[in-house]
């Protein structure tokens, strides 16, 4: 957050943790509402491949929680594409020593 004219107002980095924690909770709200669903398939022992999918199909509306579950690669949008590549060229900000700052402000 930062403080502009007496208004305080979320940073660029703010919104970016914001949104992290909204999906994240919506990610967790969407494994809850399947939990005893989930339970159901770890029960379940399926002998092929292709009955597994048939239950996840049947029990899992979630597309989400589906793909996890079958293994398959995220259709990627222009929206996610950016997100991800964003994320990858991400760099850590550097380590500065208190006596580094110090030098700045003399």
């Amino acid at each position: 957050m930062k403080r502009q004219k007496g208004v305080y107002l979320l940073t660029v980095f703010g919104r970016v943790f914001y949104n992290a924690v909204t999906d994240l909770e919506t990610k967790l709200e969407d494994a809850l509402n399947n939990y005893w669903k989930l339970k159901a398939i770890d029960a379940i022992q399926l002998s092929s491949i292709e009955e597994s999918k048939e239950v996840i199909y049947a029990l899992i509306d979630d597309q989400e929680i589906r793909r996890l579950l079958l293994n398959e690669a995220p259709q990627r949008t222009a929206v996610n594409h950016q997100t991800r590549s964003t994320a990858a060229h991400r760099r850590k900000p550097p380590n500065k020593k208190i006596g580094d700052m110090m030098q700045y402000r003399q």
